[in-house]
């Protein structure tokens, strides 16, 4: 039997990155779809014909989305 062989039972470092970055990434990719719903939803209502007061709320929380995700970004 030669080192080659035989089984590491020690897993290096960079193993356990991946699941630090994929977990990353999702968190990203949901930031982005819920930044993506509240923009089309802004949209629909602007289409609509709502007022510019009725949108503050909505305007207010996509501002917050985009804020999560510049944040999270800039941790990177």
């Amino acid at each position: 039997m030669t080192a080659l062989d035989t089984p590491r039972l020690v897993t290096p470092d960079f193993v356990a990155q991946p699941s630090t970055r994929s977990a990353r990434q999702r968190a990203v990719e949901s930031l982005l779809d819920e930044l993506d719903s509240r923009r089309r939803e802004l949209y629909r209502f602007k289409a609509g014909g709502a007022l510019p007061a009725g949108l503050r709320d909505l305007k207010s929380d996509y501002h917050a989305v985009q804020d999560r995700l510049s944040h999270m970004l800039e941790a990177a």
